[in-house]
C-alpha cells in the first residue's frame, strides 16, 4: 500500500442530525481536518443508490487513495434482515484499499462479516479486541483493535460544586448485560423500578432509605418524550453539562463487552468512574483512573467512601483526566493509518 494519503472516499450515512451517537460525526470531522474527503451515501449530496462504486468514481471524477466505509454504514433495524444499505455499490469491483469501521458488534454481526468478506475489505477496525483474530479467520481481512476516540471540543468545563453525588444515564441494555439493572434494583425502591428518570433532589423516596443522604441522578434512554423533539434525557451540550454535575458515575461495559465512549467522556469531564471489576483491555486500572467494585456490598462501600473523601476522589479524577488525552480522535485515526502503512 502506498504511503501518500491525500484523497479519501468516505462511504456513510449523514449523521449530522443524530442526537446521541457523537462518535460517528467525530470520525468524519477528524478525517476532514487532514485529508481531501468526498462523502458519498444516504443523506449526502449526489447520492444515487443505483450507482456502483466504479460509477461513483467516474461520475464525480474523484480518485481516492483509500475508501473508508464508516461506522454509520448499516441498517440497524433488526426487523430488516439485511445489513448493507446499498449492495449495488459492489465495493469488491474496485482495487483500491478499503478500511471499514465496524460498529455495534452486537447487531447483525454475521451479516456484517459476510459484507466484509464479499466486498473484499482489506482492513476492519473493532472495539472488541478479543474477537479480532476469530473474525480475521472468518473473513480473510485484517482486523485491528481500536478503542473509541474522544472529541475534546464537546467536553464542558465547570468549576462549580457538583450537584449530584452519584449518577447514571444511558441505556440499561438488560437484554445484553446485567450489571446496570443490578445496580438499579439495588438502589431503587421496588415500586419505582419502572421509572426511567429520577433525581432525588425531588424524588428521594424513590430510592432506598440508605441512599437518602445522597443526591442521585438516574436517567435512562427510551423514555416518553415531553414534547415531539424534546428528550427527557439530556442530549448534545446538556448531556456534557450533566457530566460536570456528577461526582461519581456508574459506568460499565455495554452490549457484548463493548467499552463505550462514556468512559472517555467521564474522564475528560472529571466525573469519577465507578465500574464492575474487569480487565477493560488494560485501559482502566482500579484506584488509578477509576474505581472498581466486586459485588453490591463493595459497590456501596466504594460509593459512600468516595462521596465523602474528596481528596482521594480528586486524585483519581485528575489521573483519569490526564489519561483521556491519549484517546483524542486525531491520535486514534493517525495511529490506525500508521498501522495500515498509509502514513
Amino acid at each position: 500500500m502506498g504511503k501518500d494519503l491525500k484523497n479519501i472516499l468516505y462511504i456513510g450515512i449523514d449523521y449530522s442530525r443524530y442526537k446521541t451517537g457523537y462518535y460517528q460525526n467525530d470520525l468524519l470531522e477528524t478525517l476532514q481536518k487532514s485529508f481531501n474527503v468526498m462523502c458519498y451515501g444516504i443523506g449526502f449530496s449526489g447520492y444515487n443508490e443505483s450507482l456502483s462504486i466504479k460509477d461513483v468514481i467516474n461520475k464525480f471524477n474523484f480518485n481516492p487513495d483509500l475508501i473508508i466505509i464508516s461506522d454509520t454504514w448499516e441498517i440497524q433495524d433488526l426487523n430488516i434482515t439485511r445489513f448493507d444499505p446499498n449492495p449495488n455499490l459492489k465495493l469488491n469491483e474496485l482495487n483500491i484499499p478499503k478500511l471499514f469501521f465496524l460498529n455495534k458488534e452486537y447487531k447483525k454481526i454475521d451479516l456484517k462479516l459476510d459484507f466484509i468478506k464479499n466486498n473484499e475489505i482489506d482492513y476492519v477496525t473493532s472495539v472488541l479486541k478479543h474477537e479480532c483474530r476469530k473474525w480475521e479467520e472468518t473473513t480473510g481481512s485484517t482486523f485491528i483493535w481500536k478503542p473509541f476516540g474522544l472529541n475534546f471540543g464537546r467536553i464542558q468545563k465547570s468549576n462549580k460544586k457538583r450537584k449530584y453525588d452519584f449518577g447514571f444515564t444511558g441505556a440499561v441494555h438488560e437484554r445484553w448485560i446485567q450489571s446496570r439493572v443490578l445496580i438499579k434494583n439495588h438502589i431503587f425502591e421496588k415500586k419505582y423500578l419502572n421509572f426511567k428518570r429520577i433525581h432525588n433532589l425531588y424524588h428521594k423516596k424513590r430510592f432506598k432509605e440508605k441512599y437518602s443522604g445522597l443526591n442521585i441522578y438516574w436517567g435512562e434512554w427510551f423514555q416518553k418524550k415531553i414534547l415531539p423533539g424534546h428528550s427527557r434525557v439530556p442530549t448534545f451540550e446538556n448531556y456534557f453539562k450533566l457530566l460536570t454535575k456528577i461526582k461519581i458515575f456508574l459506568n460499565t461495559k455495554s452490549a457484548v463487552g463493548i467499552i463505550g465512549t462514556r468512559f472517555l467522556e467521564l474522564m475528560a469531564s472529571k466525573s469519577m468512574i465507578l465500574c464492575p471489576e474487569d480487565d477493560y483491555y488494560g485501559l482502566y486500572q482500579n484506584k488509578v483512573n477509576c474505581i472498581m467494585y466486586r459485588d453490591l456490598n463493595d459497590f456501596d462501600e466504594k460509593l459512600f467512601y468516595y462521596v465523602k473523601n474528596n481528596e482521594e476522589r480528586e486524585k483519581i479524577v485528575e489521573k483519569a483526566y490526564q489519561d483521556s488525552f491519549n484517546y483524542c480522535w486525531e491520535k486514534i485515526v493517525f495511529d490506525l493509518l500508521n498501522k495500515i502503512k498509509f502514513i
